[in-house]
């Protein structure tokens, strides 16, 4: 019970304090001016609807720097006079429907007009100095991002988030479904859902309801959102409307990008910090990358540690939010102009680097393939993995995927309780995992880049998953997630709104998308890859009959076959960094 009310409790802090970016020390380091504050002026929109908005002024200035932060969670959990103490305004609002705003809530759908509503009240007022700045994380960074294109903003910081809904939501045609369930049902319709956040025991329990239309309600709510997300075209037309595809070039301001290793927006926001740079205009080229050993909200389950450099107040300092608008709202000359273009925290050597670019110049994309004669499964088969193609010819592996027995999440990019780097030795024990083992390392290998992998894969189901899991296995045995992927056979051309027929036990290839990693496998470590066709709750599971899901309740288990061989090489694609 105490260790589930920790969990739940530590849930509550990611995302009603904003991943903890926005909630500062500021009783340690009282600086200037003493704080006068403006509660709940509503503030209308363009079609009448009022948002509830708290103004901090920092007292005796007549003018100066606004930064704007707009929350879904309550703008009275924000904790906005540090900053104001520094000499700036602080605005903090509730958006649409939520709290103490008017209108009706749907995630993301008006934060990009009410947003810019705002923004253009604020250019009317007698004390806006004329700089502005926007900063959160998560759906506070979403704000920044649908409200910025075309804007006068002068800095962002955008910390674990992306305005790709679309990949956000859906990885190679699958669901991120702990993502999106998770965060619908502690998040509610109007507000915070306090009821949902301890007891996350029924939530775990609800989300293998099938239907999985159901699964929401049978844990004690109905989220449209929710509903909607398990329908690709239904929630993908709901946002096409405010897609930002094309309106990168439409961004002017330079921004601090703060990622995770283990975070549920790395691989869009990785996108997102190279669009900017590249099509942005103004200031924008500026911009400058953090990626961290972190996840979006308490991650691991201990097997691991990263030293005591690697928090966020490590990579940038504990007050970079106030050093990156000092100089882009006040013009200082301090530490921002310094920060490297990218910062990475590099795991396994467990440091800070500084880097040029992403991804770096100096990656040699190397595959290493996998082997066996047939019996990969479980980590006592025969799966091999190395750098040298299939030779000759090499049997297939076989394993059998039941929906009603899926292999469970253990870490990885999602919101939650279970995320981050954990211990998969127990998992690779599962007949219906392969696993694919390197030699002992004779020397440090770094791993630092996106990843991607190729299958070759038969299945006798009408549709199914394939997964493709990145593994650092100790000396001692420990395996460590580093990353994951996984593709829906209907959805193997990466386009959702698309289905593509699957004809059972015809061979197709496969490719999955990782995202990304920075990890040195040590000496003496092995590298695996494990092979499956499920990871859930991180992902939607695939009851294998091709039926809607959001109304499927038919299971089939579906045998499916792995080939490498010369004319089917199966290889995962490592970016190496020569040491």
């Amino acid at each position: 019970m105490k260790k589930s009310m920790a969990g739940a409790l530590a849930l509550l802090a990611t995302l009603f304090l904003a991943w903890g970016l926005s909630a500062r020390e500021d009783d340690k380091a009282l600086k200037e001016y003493q704080v006068r504050v403006e509660k709940d002026l509503m503030i209308p929109m363009r079609d009448g609807v009022k948002m509830a908005t708290d103004i901090y002024f920092p007292v005796g200035l007549e003018q100066a720097p606004v930064i704007l932060q707009r929350t879904p969670y309550g703008k009275n959990l924000m904790n906005s006079k540090k900053l104001c103490r520094d000499g700036y305004i602080i605005i903090v609002q509730d958006v649409r429907g939520r709290y103490r705003s008017e209108g009706e809530f749907y995630p993301f759908l008006k934060d990009g007009d009410d947003g810019r509503d705002m923004i253009g009240w604020i250019q009317k007022q007698p004390w806006f100095n004329g700089k502005l700045g926007t900063t959160g994380a998560s759906y506070l960074g979403t704000t920044q991002w649908f409200e910025a294109p075309g804007q006068d903003l002068a800095a962002m910081h955008l910390s674990v988030t992306s305005p790709d809904l679309k990949e956000v939501i859906y990885t190679g045609g699958e669901m991120h479904l702990m993502t999106v369930y998770f965060w619908g049902m502690v998040t509610g319709e109007h507000r915070n859902n306090f009821a949902a956040v301890f007891n996350i025991g029924r939530i775990n329990r609800a989300i293998y309801t099938l239907p999985l239309g159901k699964a929401d309600d049978r844990a004690g709510r109905d989220i449209k959102y929710f509903n909607d997300s398990l329908e690709p075209e239904k929630i993908f037309k709901t946002y096409e409307q405010i897609s930002l595809e094309n309106k990168y070039r439409e961004i002017g301001a330079p921004a601090v990008f703060v990622a995770g290793w283990y975070d549920m927006f790395l691989g869009p926001e990785l996108n997102d910090f190279n669009r900017v740079i590249k099509e942005g205009k103004g200031n924008a080229g500026d911009s400058i990358l953090v990626v961290g050993p972190w996840g979006h909200g308490k991650a691991g389950d201990g097997s691991v540690s990263y030293g005591d450099s690697a928090g966020k107040s490590d990579a940038l300092g504990k007050d970079q939010e106030l050093v990156w608008f000092d100089r882009w709202l006040k013009g200082a000359d301090n530490q921002a102009a310094k920060w490297p273009k990218v910062r990475i925290f590099v795991m396994g050597e467990n440091k800070w680097r500084d880097e040029n670019e992403w991804p770096l110049q100096r990656t040699q994309y190397t595959n290493f393939y996998l082997h066996s004669s047939g019996a990969a499964n479980t980590l006592k088969g025969d799966g091999a993995l190395s750098m040298a193609e299939p030779a000759g010819f090499e049997p297939a592996d076989r394993f059998s995927y039941d929906p009603l027995k899926p292999v469970p999440t253990k870490g990885g990019n999602s919101l939650g309780l279970n995320l981050g780097a954990y211990n998969q030795a127990a998992l690779e024990k599962r007949k219906d995992v392969l696993c694919f083992t390197s030699a002992p390392l004779e020397k440090d290998l770094e791993v630092t880049g996106p990843i991607s992998a190729v299958l070759f894969a038969a299945s006798d189901a009408v549709d199914t998953d394939f997964t493709v899991k990145l593994v650092d296995v100790y000396p001692d045995g420990k395996a460590i997630n580093i990353q994951d992927g996984v593709v829906r056979a209907m959805y193997r051309d990466n386009d959702p709104l698309r289905p593509t027929p699957l004809t059972p036990g015809k061979v197709e290839r496969y490719n999955l998308d990782l995202w990304a990693t920075s990890n040195v496998f040590k000496a003496g470590h092995r590298i695996r890859v494990e092979v499956s066709s499920s990871n859930f709750p991180r992902f939607n599971r695939n009851l294998n009959t091709g039926e809607p899901v959001p109304d499927a309740t038919r299971t089939v288990v579906a045998n499916q076959t792995v080939f490498h061989d010369p004319e089917h090489p199966s290889y995962i694609i490592l970016p190496v960094i020569p040491r």
